[in-house]
């Protein structure tokens, strides 16, 4: 179960816009650079669902060259637990994966983003 970050989420009036993937609430346009790994080499933002109450979520997610899951396409990425948000079951529950909204590349050494579009879309719709 991740942080539910009250202390954060209670002295500010908006919803976060997305969250990353420590489920830390993020208020600003998502974009590559606010991932929380300065190394990542790969960055999408995902479309996932509590398995309890079907909230959506936009997530974001990443990897580096020193991640077993690099190499591997993004839609089969899995996110974990929803961030924090219901008293229910559904915060310890892991989540549906429902898209890849965004998907980001900087090629070694560490570039500017390239936006990778043939891995967006549904995960259902894998080729």
């Amino acid at each position: 179960m991740l942080e539910g970050y009250e202390d954060i989420i209670s002295r500010i009036s908006e919803s976060p816009i997305w969250y990353d993937q420590n489920g830390t609430p993020r208020y600003a346009k998502f974009h590559p650079n606010l991932c929380p790994n300065i190394y990542s080499d790969k960055v999408v933002l995902a479309k996932i669902a509590c398995q309890e109450c079907g909230k959506i979520f936009l997530v974001e997610m990443h990897a580096n060259i020193w991640d077993n899951r690099s190499d591997v396409d993004p839609r089969k990425w899995h996110y974990g637990d929803p961030p924090r948000h219901c008293k229910g079951a559904g915060d310890s529950m892991n989540c549906e994966d429902i898209a890849i909204v965004e998907c980001w590349h900087r090629p070694r050494p560490l570039h500017k983003w390239k936006r990778v579009r043939k891995f967006e879309g549904l995960v259902d719709d894998m080729e």
